[in-house]
């Protein structure tokens, strides 16, 4: 699976990423996929034979976008339109999350790679989620959490199989007492406040957050056969712009903006690159950027570095306590994680972890 990585850089386009694997009996979860780089990397997916369930929040837009790929495929690779299915998942509702994923369960046995793309970007104000939380932060962090592990018992039995973060070099947003903020919000047993809101640090910590979930999700079930990546797309001209200001939106299509922005087919490269990678290429836990593994780009202040299986004190670490944070808020509105996850080898990893903290 896959060639060459050094034949991948900013500049290549999802169709080139996929590097003719073919997808044939694999399924795949892709989140927020009616427009932009969710669209085309389900384009892409569906065009080397997977299945590709689309997620989308409205199923009328959802639908809009097949049609559009099923015109667009027709007669390619032999594709079969049958492969594609809308199913509606509103990532601010805790209870969309647990109905698609029930749903999800109900019709297919296996799952190969969940993308989570979805997302929203730089809320001029603060708005809660239908559960309460900060928007930005519920939707592209809480949300996917609570999906990826109800469905983490399917992956474990599909393996090897993949959790795919769309997060950003917008990462770089967060404040830096970041990790002082998670212990606080375990404290008080919420997330991001009002008070201290503001529209791009917001969105940074929303991004850091998938970055520090993959980190997390990785170390505890790369054992277990599935591995788990976060990612930068790149700066693209897509509805996620919606929330700008108008002189902000204006700059991004202008002329002088163009040559450091990608198009939609590169603005997708990353994330289908990340599913082309074969297992020995693909760096568990890792960050990629422009189709290629980018450590080096992560806020230090974090010490997030390729070393990081080898911290001495796991729990006090940030993917840890966002791990902690995210299971509180999500089980504080009564819902159970316990259905999508195999506890017992969760157990198990965290006695490894415990093992290898007590040994240094």
């Amino acid at each position: 699976m896959g060639g060459s990585q050094q034949k991948f850089n900013s500049y290549t386009t999802a169709e080139q990423a996929i590097d003719n694997v073919d997808l044939k009996d694999k399924i795949c979860i892709v989140t927020g996929c009616n427009t932009g780089i969710g669209k085309e990397t389900a384009r892409v997916l569906a065009m080397q034979n997977a299945t590709v369930i689309m997620a989308c929040r409205s199923v009328d837009r959802g639908n809009e976008a097949l049609k559009d790929i099923t015109n667009n495929l027709k007669g390619k690779n032999n594709f079969n339109e049958n492969l594609l299915k809308v199913y509606e998942l509103d990532l601010s509702s805790l209870q969309s999350v647990s109905n698609f994923a029930a749903k999800f369960k109900q019709d297919y046995k296996s799952l190969h790679y969940l993308i989570n793309n979805a997302g929203v970007m730089a809320m001029s104000n603060w708005e809660p989620t239908k559960d309460g939380y900060e928007m930005q932060f519920g939707t592209n962090h809480i949300g996917h959490f609570y999906l990826t592990m109800l469905l983490t018992e399917m992956l474990i039995q599909s393996k090897p199989s993949r959790v795919i973060n769309v997060a950003s070099d917008a990462h770089k947003y967060t404040p830096n007492n970041f990790i002082n903020q998670i212990r606080n919000y375990i404290k008080n047993e919420d997330g991001p406040p009002k008070d201290t809101y503001s529209p791009w640090g917001n969105y940074g910590i929303s991004k850091s957050s998938n970055i520090l979930f993959a980190r997390e999700y990785n170390r505890r079930y790369q054992s277990l056969g599935v591995s788990s990546v976060s990612l930068h797309p790149g700066v693209i001209p897509t509805d996620l712009s919606r929330n700008l200001p108008s002189w902000m939106a204006s700059a991004l299509k202008s002329r002088i903006a163009r040559p450091f922005l990608k198009t939609i087919e590169q603005g997708a490269a990353t994330t289908v690159r990340c599913v082309s990678l074969s297992d020995s290429e693909l760096q568990g836990g890792h960050y990629y950027k422009d189709c290629n593994e980018a450590n080096a780009d992560l806020q230090q202040q974090w010490r997030i570095t390729s070393d990081y299986n080898k911290f001495t004190d796991v729990k006090n670490e940030p993917p840890y306590l966002l791990w902690q944070l995210s299971v509180n808020l999500i089980t504080k509105k009564n819902f159970p994680l316990s259905e999508g996850v195999d506890k017992k080898q969760e157990d198990k990893t965290e006695e490894k972890t415990e093992e290898k903290t007590d040994e240094k």
